[in-house]
């Protein structure tokens, strides 16, 4: 019978342990070491902390998303009397387009596409951001087999995609600089 020593397993667990939080250390020294950093949130300037967006549609899916984020970076959206900065956005929406079909001609894949087109200016409508389009797409493949549940699936990435246009024109807000007083 063999008797196995107490002490040698709690020091085999220590050695794991420590060969573990040594490796994680060297990994995260590596990380820092070659200029990677997470993303944060830049702070939205000044002129952009009192907002107006235009046209005022509180109902659309695009625009309360994007009033949902532009509230959690405590901006306010008052009407254009109030605000420091127009927001408009000149067009926003998904379509379709097949990439690929089967060969007894069904669709097996497509692709969903949003765009949203918007501009920036201060209340004197002195322009800050003119005209930029962001277009996001994703794939979803197909099957005949199962169109119900695709549907719901294409719905929940077209709000994906909604809210990833959302928060690129935060980043895109981020980056504004106020213009030089005359």
């Amino acid at each position: 019978m063999k008797i196995i020593n107490i002490t040698n397993i709690k020091t085999l667990k220590l050695f794991k342990l420590n060969l573990l939080a040594s490796f994680v250390l060297f990994f995260c020294l590596i990380l820092v070491g070659c200029g990677f950093y997470l993303r944060g949130t830049q702070p939205l300037p000044d002129i952009i902390k009192q907002l107006t967006i235009l046209p005022d549609t509180p109902n659309d899916r695009f625009q309360r998303g994007l009033r949902r984020s532009l509230n959690l970076l405590d901006v306010q959206i008052v009407p254009p009397s109030q605000a420091s900065s127009i927001l408009t956005i000149l067009q926003a929406g998904d379509s379709t387009q097949v990439l690929a079909r089967a060969p007894d001609g069904s669709v097996s894949s497509i692709a969903i596409n949003y765009s949203v087109t918007f501009s920036l200016t201060t209340s004197d409508f002195e322009p800050l951001i003119t005209n930029q389009t962001i277009n996001l797409t994703r794939t979803l493949p197909t099957s005949d087999d199962v169109i119900l549940s695709k549907s719901q699936e294409q719905t929940v990435i077209i709000n994906e995609l909604r809210q990833d246009a959302a928060n690129q024109i935060i980043r895109v807000l981020e980056s504004v600089q106020a213009p030089d007083a005359n």
